[in-house]
This record gives structure tokens, sequence and C-alpha cells, in this order.
């Protein structure tokens, strides 16, 4: 497998992007996208668990149901059209409608996507506009999919995109893709948006068997205030432009796209929970030698998704332990405290169950010098592990989610 410098949603052959400032962001920002395949392709789609969905989510499930090929999707920044009733929905069908039209297909060949703020419904007059001359733009370039990846964004600071190749029976198949993610971000879906494209010959099955593993091992294992947001998507096209021999579930092949899938995607997450809003810290959680998987799980996410946690690895406190064993306890998972030794950035904190005596001046000077804080809890309890990726909570979280609108 090969990183591809600067790599996106561009990179793979017969993707093409475009972007435009519509004026839905008041800052005159680019604020409207669009990313096509140049032939119908193949698509997966995954979307929030939360039950007040956006009309695009709705609209992408849609597209998903009706099963065709699809052509791309047509993206806006600055307004989430969630919590907008019927006009909201009749104004995401009809994004949707003018795309296609644009791209002589049919609407349900378009998915549709916003991002922003929720409860207020679009200025389509502005969306309309920009849309009716989106299309002009289109490139296949690297620059375009650099474009497409900041039109995108909201709160974020920095774009989150990357490309990687591998070989498939002598051909050369790209796998990209970017994301746009700060906050309300929690498992269930957790990357706000996502797309990822490449140009693999793949049968259905096995594209969508490569895409649920991917996400199970990427978006759905981050966290960065246990918000779940109302317009969690994730897509992914293949077009079949490398021309490679088809992709097969349990081929060798199937598990080198599958890897690569995985890379890309855990990548992108991670690039989510580093950009969180207000973070200092990247931070990984990893519960090991427990009864199972799904034991880790519960418990990497519970020390998470725990404020007391984040605050205090913010504050680089060596505390952290009582908070981060309190969480495990209180996770539900089937592990016994008792038994487990946990380790924050190399500072080995707690041997089966009991705090051992450490330098907590020298403890605090490490954590405030240490950016990437790697939590890890060994349960003495079996052989499953699970990894989870959180940040720490500051004071500008804060601010940033208390001033969002005014």
């Amino acid at each position: 497998m090969k990183i591809l410098q600067g790599g996106g949603v561009t990179s793979a052959a017969g993707f093409s992007a475009s972007f435009l400032s519509a004026g839905i962001k008041k800052s005159g920002k680019p604020d409207l996208a669009l990313l096509i395949s140049d032939v119908p392709a193949q698509s997966v789609c995954a979307t929030t668990k939360n039950l007040l969905c956006a009309a695009p989510v709705k609209w992408c499930r849609s597209v998903m149901q009706n099963g065709s090929l699809v052509k791309g999707v047509i993206v806006n920044s600055g307004n989430a059209n969630a919590a907008t009733g019927e006009e909201g929905m009749l104004n995401c069908k009809r994004m949707a409608e003018l795309t296609a039209a644009q791209l002589g297909c049919e609407p349900l060949q378009i998915y549709v996507c916003s991002t922003g703020v929720i409860g207020r419904q679009l200025p389509m007059d502005k969306v309309e506009a920009g849309i009716s001359s989106i299309k002009k733009g289109l490139s296949n370039t690297q620059k375009a999919g650099d474009d497409f990846s900041r039109a995108i964004l909201t709160t974020d600071l920095v774009q989150k995109q990357i490309a990687v190749t591998i070989e498939i029976g002598g051909k050369t198949v790209t796998v990209g893709g970017c994301c746009k993610g700060s906050g309300m971000i929690h498992p269930n879906m957790a990357t706000m948006l996502a797309y990822s494209t490449t140009d693999a010959v793949i049968s259905k099955d096995a594209l969508k068997m490569a895409f649920e593993n991917a996400l199970k091992l990427s978006f759905n294992r981050i966290t960065v205030d246990g918000d779940t947001s109302t317009n969690d998507t994730l897509m992914l096209f293949a077009n079949g432009a490398a021309a490679n021999n088809v992709i097969k579930p349990g081929s060798a092949d199937f598990k080198i796209f599958s890897d690569a899938l995985v890379y890309v995607f855990t990548e992108l997450a991670k690039m989510v929970v580093r950009d969180g809003e207000g973070a200092t810290k990247f931070v990984s959680i990893t519960v090991k030698d427990a009864p199972s998987e799904n034991q880790a799980d519960k418990a990497a996410r519970s020390i998470a998704h725990s404020p007391l946690v984040k605050t205090a690895l913010f504050g680089n406190d060596p505390n952290c332990m009582g908070r981060i064993m309190a969480a495990l306890g209180y996770s539900g998972a089937e592990i016994n405290p008792d038994l487990c030794h946990l380790t924050v950035a190399g500072i080995k904190l707690v041997k089966s169950g009991t705090p051992l005596k450490i330098d907590v001046e020298a403890a605090a000077s490490h954590l405030k010098s240490t950016k990437d804080i790697d939590i890890v809890i060994e349960c003495s309890q079996g052989a499953s592990e699970a990894t989870i990726y959180t940040c720490d909570f500051s004071y500008d979280y804060v601010k940033i989610n208390a001033e969002y609108t005014t």
C-alpha cells in the first residue's frame, strides 16, 4: 500500500469535484460542493442513528433503498437542514432534482448532504443559484478534491483527506476519501460527513462487507463529546475505472482492498478526533486481555465518554487514574477491576487494581508535554481487545459550543 501525498476524493480515476460560495455562510467561505463519478457507480451509505435525523439523511436512505447506480453527491455547509419539517424535506428533494438535471441523471442517483446549524430552513434562492452553476467547475485534479474537502467544513480547523494505492491483479487501484467533523461526534456513525471513492472493480457484496468492517473499526470507534449528530453520513463510491479483475468476498484481493479501506477510514476518523472542538490532546484507549471484544469495547467507550476523564487529561492530572478506573467500574462490562493494570502515557498507575506510588509532579510534567495519550488497561481475563479514540475537554470546547450562533 502506498500513501498518495495530498490525495483525496479525486485521486481515484473517474471522479471529479467542484465547489463555490453560494452565500449560505455569512462569512462568504465556500459552502456548496459537488462530487461525481464520470460513470454511474456502486455505492454504500451509512447514516446517523439519531431519531431526529436531518432531511438529507432521509433522502440518502431513499437513494440506498432505490438500489440504482449513482452519479454523486451534492453537499452544503452552513445549514444542517435538520428539524425543518416538510419544507426541509422538499428543499432537500429540490437539491437532488436540480443537481440531477445538471448531470443528466435521475434525482435518486444523487445523494444530498447538509451540515451546519440545526433548525433553520435553507436559503433556497442561494442554493438553487449555486447548483445551477456548480457543474462548470468540475475537475478531476488534486486541487478539486482539496477544494471539495474545504467547502464541507463548519467548525473544523483543518481539512481531512487521504488517498492510497494498492495493487490488484497487476492493476493499480486507488482508495481515497475526505471528511468533516469536529463537534457533536459520537459512535453510531461519528463523522458528521465523510466521502470515500475507489476506482476498484468490486462485487456489490464485497463492497458492502468491506465498508461495514471498515466502519466498525474506524468511525464507529471515535467520540469527541458523546453527542450523536442529526446529519452523520458516510458513503463509499466504486466506479470500476481501474479495470482490475472483480474483487469478490473471501479472496486474497478482497483482503488487500479491505485492509486499504480500513486504513483510509481509520486515518480520517483519527483526524476528526485530533480536530475535536477545543481539543489539545489525542487519546487512544485500549482495553486488552478482556473476556471478549464486545466487553473490551464497552469498557473503552465508558472511559472515552467520561467528562471527568477528559477534563483530567486536559489538566495533566495524574489523578485521572481514579476517574479511569471508576469509568471502567460503571461501564457494565464484565471485567473485574481488581485484576486490571493501568498505564497512561507510558506511566504505570495501577497494578492488579491497586494504585502504584508515583512522582506526581514528574507525572504531571510528562502528561503536559505529551499530546498523544495512550491509555492501556490490561484486564488479565482473556485474549480480546478494542481501541476507542477520543480527545480531552478544554475551556475552548465550552466557549465554541456556548457561542455557536451568538
